[in-house]
């Protein structure tokens, strides 16, 4: 595994044609980066939750992208790119509605090893402690909140300075 994917959570992506791990791009720095300046045999697969637009800029190699809506643990394919190649841009079909579209990287030919084409469903099985993060995933598949006022949450101000909301430790 690249040093570049090892703090990235990851999920299980059930396929008809297999089952393989994918790092979930979610943070800044994954998302900004991605597979870019990577040899072939370091891309892993990679899945950017709530994305309608990806390039290849900076790639050595082509990739497959493979566009999903995603709700909950469901991913239903709406459109297959085969061979990406370096230097290009793609983005989802049109309709593709924004908090539920997501774009999944893959090596060329892997989308069709693993079945994937318009129409089929497939399943996501977060691992273990990766929860989700709320600002990539539809509110179905997040974790309810916890409670206002537990210990050690955090809290919103009750002014705002400036714009910015500031957050407090709740006693």
């Amino acid at each position: 595994m690249h040093p570049r994917f090892e703090r990235a959570r990851t999920a299980e992506l059930r396929c008809p044609g297999g089952t393989i791990e994918v790092g979930l791009a979610e943070g800044f720095g994954l998302r900004l980066i991605g597979l870019m300046r990577l040899e072939a045999d370091e891309m892993e697969p990679l899945l950017f939750p709530r994305c309608r637009s990806i390039h290849t800029y900076a790639m050595k190699a082509a990739i497959d992208v493979v566009w999903l809506t995603v709700e909950g643990d469901q991913a239903r394919v709406l459109e297959v790119v085969e061979s990406l190649g370096p230097g290009r841009h793609a983005s989802a079909p049109r309709g593709a509605a924004r908090r539920i579209a997501a774009a999944l990287e893959l090596l060329p030919g892997d989308a069709e090893r693993l079945g994937l084409t318009a129409g089929i469903e497939c399943r996501i099985k977060r691992r273990s402690g990766a929860e989700p993060d709320d600002r990539y995933w539809p509110a179905s598949s997040a974790s309810p909140p916890s409670s206002p006022g537990t210990s050690g949450s955090l809290t919103p101000a009750a002014s705002l300075s400036s714009g910015a909301l500031m957050l407090r430790s709740s006693p």
